[in-house]
Formats: C-alpha cells, sequence, structure tokens
C-alpha cells in the first residue's frame, strides 16, 4: 500500500523518479531508500498508526 507522500531532493535519484515531484511510496521502499543513503528524501506525509479497539466481552472465570 503506498500511503507515504515524499519528495526526492538533490542530484541523485530512483530511476523513473524526478527530483522535486511528489510521489506516493510504501514502507518498506522507503525503509529500502533510507538503508542505501545514496538519496536525499524529504517526506511530506505519514500516516498515523490506527488505533486498535478494545473488546468489551466478559472473560471467562476459571472454575477450579
Amino acid at each position: 500500500m503506498k500511503d507515504i507522500k515524499v519528495i526526492f531532493k538533490g542530484n541523485k535519484h530512483p530511476s523513473g523518479k524526478k527530483n522535486d515531484t511528489e510521489y506516493f511510496i510504501s514502507k518498506n521502499e522507503l525503509n529500502n531508500f533510507e538503508m542505501e543513503g545514496t538519496f536525499d528524501i524529504e517526506i511530506l506525509h505519514k500516516p498515523k498508526p490506527k488505533v486498535k479497539k478494545k473488546s468489551n466481552k466478559a472473560k471467562k472465570k476459571k472454575v477450579e
């Protein structure tokens, strides 16, 4: 799921992408680009993690 909005700055950029243009990339792609360290990346928008709802089910009591 491509959900992180970034801009590639500087002289180097991945093939098929242009400088100073907004792109949506996945979390794994962002991790790969950051590990390589050859690209200057500006993150514009990173979604917040979703909050999980707690269930209201009653827990069963153990009978001994």
